[in-house]
């Protein structure tokens, strides 16, 4: 017979994982995992927790051993065996970046419509990706609905420090899942009329100059 282990939540290890399945941007692994861990600390067994939530018992005690060797690192994706990808989102935020631009801005000369093998050939001149095929950046560029062979006109930056701004910005996307990421978008004749998902939390805002601020915001 296979016994539930003993799990004993810290208030603050209990609050993190209450705090994962509150929420709304949170993996949906993450928070099944989080909840696991909850029911099982609460005292409910393998067999009633994979009842609950629909798993086998196998899964159940793979979440509960591994949270209980590993604390809240036990529920995270460990990384994964092989080569790492060089296609990283940084790479794919500067490849968007040139193709939503003329192809002249980015020492193409003689065309002003972008091609696969054009942004290929680009993307391996500027060093964005070291290798990369015409397959990967048709991807790329469908999951974005972009079609640059079809621009009429773009409203693109002209701040020489705009990349080094992207990179901040996607960094924000790429840090702790904990954290919230507030994204404000300016459109012409649309106003703002309506809060939704607000909680508490401090803003940092970056202006054209490069200078920031912080302020806070409440529920």
């Amino acid at each position: 017979m296979v016994r539930t282990p003993c799990l004993e939540l810290s208030v603050q290890v209990r609050g993190s994982l209450e705090h994962i399945c509150r929420q709304l941007a949170a993996p949906y692994r993450e928070v099944r995992r989080a909840q696991i861990i909850l029911a099982l600390a609460d005292g409910a067994s393998y067999r009633g927790v994979a009842r609950v939530f629909h798993l086998s018992r196998n899964t159940t005690r793979k979440w509960g051993r591994r949270f209980a060797a590993d604390g809240l690192d036990g529920i995270r994706d460990r990384p994964r065996l092989g080569r790492p990808p060089t296609f990283t989102p940084e790479a794919q935020t500067h490849l968007v970046a040139v193709a939503c631009r003329a192809p002249e801005d980015e020492g193409c000369s003689g065309t002003d419509r972008w091609t696969l093998d054009l942004l290929v050939e680009t993307a391996l001149r500027q060093g964005i990706v070291p290798a990369i095929h015409r397959a990967t950046v048709a991807r790329l560029l469908e999951r974005g609905e972009i079609k640059p062979h079809r621009w009429q006109m773009w409203l693109h930056s002209h701040d020489p420090a705009f990349k080094e701004k992207i990179n901040d910005i996607v960094a924000l996307y790429l840090a702790d899942r904990q954290q919230t990421v507030l994204c404000i978008d300016e459109k012409t004749g649309i106003q703002a009329l309506e809060r939704k998902y607000l909680i508490g939390c401090q803003l940092r805002a970056t202006s054209a100059d490069g200078s920031s601020s912080t302020s806070a915001m409440e529920r």
